[in-house]
């Protein structure tokens, strides 16, 4: 005979299913945030492979691969997923890890008692503390000057931004506005300076957020009848820091009511500190009386870092992390990933989590491996033809161009920069470089070889744009190429 199910059998079962089926629901919509905050190496590599395990109350259980795995989302991911969580549940959520059975590379996890996240009380959505400063709440702690990497790109924004922190209600500098495109560490320099300003002045408030975190929220008061308070929230702080301010474009209730809160606080004295990935210039959809205020101050950009600069990132972030890169691979993934700050950071996150989930040790052969799969570049022979094509698209021109006997100056320096690189790259005979270039004399090759190495040496400018296109055929044909000579003159 069947065992009868009792009517409070099926009301636990019932609402283990609801349970099963919002914790579903909460993960999808939270990857597609996820997805949305860092490159798709990472999220490929960090986020896809984590198992929503239950969810009771508001405490929820994950299951990752292995204890590194673990180690290395509670260090770089802990915030975003805390934060990410929060929000869709619209609740405090307490997060917990387990290992998967049987993982190998986790010598620590002796039990299959799930692990608590460290840091999950150290989000924005949480009540403050009782001193009512809630800097503990929306700044990145890991985010400071001594581990910024400071280069030719950014040392302006930088040096301004030491200078505010060391005075910051009696600054000129006020209020600091820091564009450029993303991934060139805008973030990671304000949540510095505001990190700064604590240390320096323990009792002052610092308020961290986004645009869309400032939309949202003010979206969410004029709903429930509560925009005095939350004007209240931002007009009574001494620093207040936003983040792709840009997010406002085109929202006009929302800019009406940060004009009155920018106006309430520079009337005050108190800082305003905003990113964006345009200049005041082009922010289109921005009310002119906003960028009217942001022109009122210091405007500074952030450009893509330097070859230098790329290799000191990867230099002290391994450092930091506590892995040994060799010379050649922390070189080859300069001169790859050249866009930005971030681009740099996913190749070195997947070459980390590759070498550690495949128990390989951290060679070249390894670094070719995840540049092919980020890149999704199939393996090609190089040509002179190839390389006059990449030379041709780095200053927008034709090969048919680059080729003629014209001797204006742009292109005259693209052929030299060609018949550079095929020797460089290809060390073919003189003769015949000058056979692909359409001459018979070699002396032509040998004149443009010392003119570029003359200009690696002691033209800026001119290096940059060497290092991009020599970062391209590297990247086209998976090359690895010793640091331009001129570093060595």
């Amino acid at each position: 005979m069947e065992d009868l199910i009792t009517a409070s059998e099926i009301k636990i079962a019932n609402k283990e299913q609801n349970s099963q089926s919002n914790l579903q629901k909460i993960w999808i919509k939270a990857l597609e945030i996820f997805r949305d905050n860092v490159d798709i190496a990472a999220f490929k590599i960090w986020f896809e492979q984590i198992e929503p395990v239950s969810l009771l109350g508001n405490k929820i259980v994950l299951r990752v691969p292995s204890q590194f795995f673990y180690e290395w989302l509670e260090q770089h991911y802990s915030q975003l997923i805390q934060l990410t969580l929060n929000r869709i549940a619209l609740k405090e959520i307490e997060i917990f890890y387990e290992i998967k059975p049987n993982a190998k590379n986790t010598p620590n996890a002796k039990s299959n008692n799930p692990l608590k996240l460290k840091s999950q009380n150290q989000n924005n959505y949480m009540k403050p503390d009782n001193n009512n400063n809630p800097i503990n709440k929306t700044l990145h702690k890991e985010y400071n000057f001594n581990n910024f990497v400071v280069g030719e790109s950014n040392h302006i924004a930088v040096a301004t931004g030491k200078a505010i922190s060391q005075n910051p209600l009696k600054t000129r500098y006020n209020p600091f506005l820091i564009y450029g495109n993303t991934g060139l560490g805008k973030t990671h320099l304000i949540h510095s300076i505001g990190n700064e300003i604590i240390k320096n002045f323990p009792n002052m408030s610092v308020l961290y957020l986004t645009g869309e975190q400032y939309f949202i929220n003010y979206t969410n008061a004029v709903t429930s009848n509560r925009v005095n308070e939350f004007s209240e929230i931002y007009r009574n702080v001494d620093v207040l820091i936003i983040d792709d301010i840009q997010f406002l474009s085109g929202k006009e209730k929302t800019q009406d009511n940060f004009f009155h809160t920018f106006n309430s606080l520079y009337q005050a004295n108190k800082l305003i500190i905003f990113t964006s990935d345009k200049s005041t210039k082009e922010l289109k959809g921005i009310d002119h009386r906003l960028i009217s205020r942001f022109n009122s101050g210091v405007t500074v950009d952030i450009q893509p870092p330097d070859l230098n600069m790329r290799l000191e990132i990867l230099k002290k972030k391994s450092l930091i992390d506590g892995f040994e890169l060799p010379d050649d691979v922390i070189e080859y993934f300069a001169k790859i990933a050249t866009d930005s700050i971030r681009e740099l950071e996913g190749a070195y996150i997947n070459l980390i989590a590759r070498s550690t989930l495949k128990h390989q040790p951290i060679s070249m052969d390894l670094a070719r491996e995840v540049v092919k799969s980020i890149y999704q570049m199939e393996s090609r022979e190089i040509s002179v033809d190839s390389i006059k094509q990449i030379v041709a698209n780095h200053y927008q021109l034709t090969v048919e161009q680059i080729y003629s006997k014209s001797r204006k100056q742009e292109l005259v320096i693209a052929r030299q920069i060609s018949m550079y690189c095929v020797k460089k790259f290809m060390n073919l005979p003189l003769k015949k470089i000058a056979e692909a270039f359409g001459s018979k004399d070699h002396t032509s090759v040998v004149y443009a070889i010392k003119k570029v190495d003359h200009y690696l040496q002691f033209d800026r400018a001119f290096r940059k744009d060497y290092e991009s296109i020599e970062s391209a055929i590297c990247r086209e044909f998976e090359l690895e190429t010793p640091l331009t000579q001129s570093k060595s003159k």
